[in-house]
Formats: C-alpha cells, structure tokens, sequence
C-alpha cells in the first residue's frame, strides 16, 4: 500500500508522492488528498487537520494553523472561522476566548482584546463594549470592572467620569455617591472644598443670629458684624434693602421724620420755605438782640440824666419830650 504501476509488464511499484495515498495492493494510481487533509509519500491514508489548523487545498503535504482572532474547532477543516465580537484567540486557535470582566472587543476576528478606557467599566466577560460609569461615581483607571462612588464632599455631574469633584467652599456633599454640592445656608459655610457638612458661623453685617441661623435685616433696619438683632434706621436716613449694614442720609429735598423707615419722604414747597426761614431767622434773632441791647443801654442812660435834673428845679415838658420819645 501506499504505491502503484499504471504500465504493463513493470517489474517494480511506484510509491505514491506527498498529498496521494493509496490503501489497496495492485492499483495502477494514487488518489489525492482532499481539503482538510494531507499526506507525506508513500501514504495509505490521507490525514485529517487537526483542530486548529485547516487546509484549503487537495493534494497537501502540510496543514496550515489559523491565524490569531480565527480558529477551527474541529479536525479536517478547510478553512477557518473568525472570532466573534466580544473574543479572541491567538495562533493555532481551536476554540475562541471570551474577553475577560474589565475589557471588551468590539470586532471580529481579533487576536485581543482590549481594557476598558478611564470613565467606564465592564462587570461581565464577553462584552463587546465597555459602559460608563454612571453619575456620582467614577473609575480612574483602565480595565475596571466596577466604578468607584464619590465619597461625601465630592461628586461627578455626568456619566463616564474619570475622577470626581471636590465641592466648593461654601457647599457640601452629605453622602457618598453625589451627583451636585449644596450650597450652605446664610449663616454657615464648608471649611474649605472637599466638605460633608457646613458649619455656623458668625453673621456677617447686615444680618442677625436667632439662635438657628442668620437672618438678613429686612429693609428699614440694619445690623452690624456678629449682631443679635437688627437696628432700626434712626430719623433722618432710610434704607430700601434688605441685608444692609447701615442707613444713608436722606438726600436734599428728602426727610424722615421717624426711626425705621424704608424710604425718605419728598419735601413740599411750604415745608421747605418754613425750613428755610427757621434757618435764617436764628442768625437774624442775634443781630436784633443786640442791635435791641445797644438801645435800652442809650434810653437808660437818658433816664439817669432826667432823674439828675428832676432834684433840680422842675423840668419843662420841652426837656423831657426828647427822652420820652427814645422810650
């Protein structure tokens, strides 16, 4: 076996070459070897690939190992098959690979597979693609297969995040997980970034401490730092506002009569001009009382003159008229 004579009268057989075969005495041929099958020389049988490994052509010496991202699962193959999406395999490959937790391959027909990027994960073997991490967690490293969560005082507003972010000063995070900070309320604050809870503080101007938190002094009053309570504004100024740490002075034109008010109130033209001579009078009152002093002086004097004379011999009515008439 494994030879043959096709001539008449020969007095030797011929061996069957490389990718031929014969399995029976006296034949007069040799038989090819078919796809998914080889042969050395003087062969009685042909060979089938092993898995792994496909052969594509007839009369083959030799069988050919599958690529990386292919394999055969089977012997005899003439041909083999492309990897699936989500596996692999390297050379020689009998069956494919699934891609470990943490990596992914989208294609098919790959000899790898490849680590999920920063910002996603993937919990499952197999996978195709990897999923982001979702809000209020994050993954900072490749090939995870499960996203951190964001420790209070931090968050990740978004999916896919790579790292999360400190809360301002003056906001928190409470729990673990956060998506948002939460600014502090009038009369507390976070001390620094990165916090879980604000803390009191002392009220600032313009506001007071009930006991709970600050309040802002409504419009009318007003307050200094670390105050208890608020001030009225006092008469003669106002304020508009809440939150003020003082009252201006009412402009011209304007007045407030009373304490705690929000507004100045205009003048009327009366007011004004009664304002205006309750001003100037009191400058002309000092000249009038002195200008008024100098003449009682003179008159006095002219009576101690009248009453020198009067001891004398009676004064005519002549003498006496001029004084009267200085009274």
């Amino acid at each position: 076996m494994g030879t043959y004579q096709g001539a008449t009268g020969a007095s030797v057989c011929l061996n069957c070459g490389a990718g031929k075969f014969q399995g029976a005495l006296g034949k007069a041929s040799c038989s090819s070897c078919v796809a998914g099958q080889y042969s050395e020389a003087v062969a009685s049988a042909c060979k089938s690939c092993a898995a792994g490994n496909f052969q594509s052509a007839s009369e083959a010496t030799v069988c050919t190992s599958c690529t990386g991202g292919k394999f055969s699962a089977t012997s005899g193959a003439s041909s083999c098959q492309p990897c699936n999406s989500g596996s692999y395999s390297g050379d020689k490959a009998s069956v494919c690979v699934s891609c470990a937790a943490g990596t992914y391959q989208s294609l098919n027909g790959q000899s790898s597979c490849s680590n999920c990027a920063e910002g996603k994960f993937q919990a499952k073997s197999g996978s195709s693609n990897c999923q982001d991490c979702a809000s209020g967690s994050f993954s900072g490293a490749k090939g995870k297969t499960a996203c951190s969560t964001c420790v209070a005082g931090q968050y990740a507003s978004t999916p896919g995040a790579t790292a999360c972010t400190a809360c301002g000063a003056g906001s928190y995070a409470a729990g673990a997980g956060a998506t948002g900070c939460v600014k502090c309320q009038v009369g507390v604050t976070s001390a620094g970034a990165g916090q879980a809870s604000c803390t009191r503080t002392v009220c600032g101007a313009g506001f007071y401490d009930n006991g709970s938190t600050c309040v802002a002094c409504v419009p009318g009053k007003y307050s200094h730092y670390a105050s208890t309570s608020c001030t009225d504004c006092p008469a003669g100024t106002a304020q508009h506002k809440s939150a003020e740490s003082s009252c201006p002075t009412c402009a011209s034109g304007f007045y407030q009569p009373q304490a705690g008010q929000a507004k100045c109130l205009a003048k009327s033209m009366a007011f004004t001009a009664m304002e205006a001579m309750a001003q100037s009078s009191t400058a002309e009152l000092a000249v009038g009382a002195v200008a008024a002093l100098a003449v009682v002086g003179t008159v006095l004097a002219g009576v101690v003159v009248a009453l020198r004379k009067a001891t004398a011999p009676a004064a005519s009515v002549e003498e006496m008229q001029p004084l009267m008439e200085k009274v």
